[in-house]
């Protein structure tokens, strides 16, 4: 499979409904199999002289999509601590961990205590001490929009720490 992969990427074909590639949306789910992928195609295109736009256009989902299967996110990602604070709703806490704990593009812990290498906060209740960019208040189930900005916001978490800890750039801003 490797060798027709290889094949396919050193000569790309015009493909309008492969060309509409969403680099942001796959910076903000994988930034690093972002990376990867692009820098794969980028190689294999300067090598054969070929053009990185088009090339990136049909191959990118192709490499992408492998490279998100394939690794491990707990040994790619740092984790992502988050503190799940919510008082006398043990079934509303439960099905939160589970929602939470479903996400894959992410290396996530949850815990019951605020402590301070805490990353995200949800509670029922304020806590003054937690920057409220990272504090989310759900007094019940949470719509589809509040969850989306909790993803959003553990992307960027998940980035920044990224670049911290690995101390590499990623090339697109996941804000």
């Amino acid at each position: 499979m490797f060798f027709e992969l290889m094949a396919a990427v050193t000569s790309p074909t015009p493909d309008e409904s492969r060309n509409r590639v969403r680099f942001d949306a796959a910076y903000e789910q994988f930034p690093l199999m972002a990376e990867l992928a692009l820098d794969v195609i980028d190689d294999v295109a300067e090598r054969r002289n070929l053009d990185i736009t088009l090339a990136r256009g049909a191959f990118f989902e192709v490499l992408y999509t492998g490279f998100a299967s394939i690794f491990d996110m707990d040994q790619v990602f740092p984790k992502i601590k988050v503190a799940l604070d919510i008082n006398y709703q043990i079934g509303l806490e439960s099905i939160l961990t589970d929602l939470i704990l479903g996400m894959r593009a992410m290396n996530i812990e949850i815990s019951e205590y605020i402590d301070d290498d805490m990353d995200i906060l949800i509670s029922n209740i304020n806590n003054s001490k937690i920057p409220a960019e990272n504090t989310f208040i759900w007094t019940s189930m949470p719509m589809s929009l509040e969850f989306e900005q909790l993803r959003r916001r553990m992307n960027i978490v998940k980035a920044d720490k990224f670049e911290k800890t690995c101390g590499i750039k990623l090339r697109y801003e996941v804000r």
